[in-house]
């Protein structure tokens, strides 16, 4: 299969280099990275190839997502697929279907790992994967299902606002508390409780995303400043509780 990478960042270097054992890869982006294109033995073209692709995967910042799609629009063919790979749903798969040719085919996703995460697991193998099936040809739906079972990764299939409910109350709110307990200062320690070593590992985890990610996540997803209130105002009612309150 011919597949194009929109960004050659982190995360699109990732997904190239798993994608180009299977798949004839080829990536683009704004800066030259030839360099780093060779490394992992993919081609580096220029848009109007990347356009022409079978497959085009967005692997850009929630924030560039909707300018993008613009820009490409005018350049798809009918039966050509459009997949993101944004850590929200609701409004790229949104951008996608506004923006993007009726005959285009659109497959929002969202791959719960990355590649720190994938270094430590040594592979993709055994990690979650979320399919939001927008605007896609039953056919080649469950051949790309197929693909991602074989690659040993557990799929589920569901909406984006059912996403976005879901990472509003899993990776915003961890990710938030991960930032908290950073800017507070919270440190390894010599004597500790396997809970506190437990909440540590949490700083080390999301200082491996970006400050960009970490706000896209939050502004673009429409449940997650709901979500941050609960769990303020939960802190605030411990506290109250242990001060000799209700």
């Amino acid at each position: 299969m011919e597949i194009g990478i929109f960004g050659f960042g982190q995360f699109g270097r990732f997904i190239a280099e798993i994608l180009n054992k299977d798949c004839n890869v080829c990536v683009y982006d704004n800066h030259s990275r030839t360099e780093l294109a060779a490394q992992i033995g993919v081609k580096l073209v220029d848009m109007e190839t990347l356009l022409r692709q079978k497959v085009i995967i967005l692997s850009i910042p929630i924030s560039k997502t909707e300018k993008l799609l613009r820009e490409i629009a005018p350049g798809l063919k009918k039966g050509q697929l459009v997949v993101d790979v944004c850590s929200v749903k609701v409004l790229p798969s949104e951008w996608m279907l506004k923006y993007l040719p009726e005959g285009v085919e659109i497959l929002a996703t969202h791959p719960l790992f990355g590649p720190q995460s994938a270094k430590e697991n040594r592979g993709i193998r055994g990690f979650k994967m979320v399919l939001c099936p927008v605007r896609i040809n039953a056919t080649k739906y469950k051949a790309i299902r197929g693909y991602l079972k074989k690659r040993r990764l557990k799929i589920f299939e569901m909406t984006p606002d059912e996403h976005d409910i879901i990472m509003a109350q899993t990776q915003c709110i961890s990710h938030f508390i991960g930032r908290a307990l950073h800017d507070f200062g919270v440190k390894q320690q010599d004597i500790t409780t396997p809970s506190y070593e437990r909440l540590y590992s949490v700083v080390g985890q999301v200082s491996e995303d970006t400050t960009q990610l970490f706000k896209d996540m939050n502004k673009y997803n429409p449940h997650a400043k709901s979500m941050r209130k609960k769990l303020i105002k939960s802190f605030f009612d411990l506290d109250e509780r242990l001060n000799g309150g209700k």
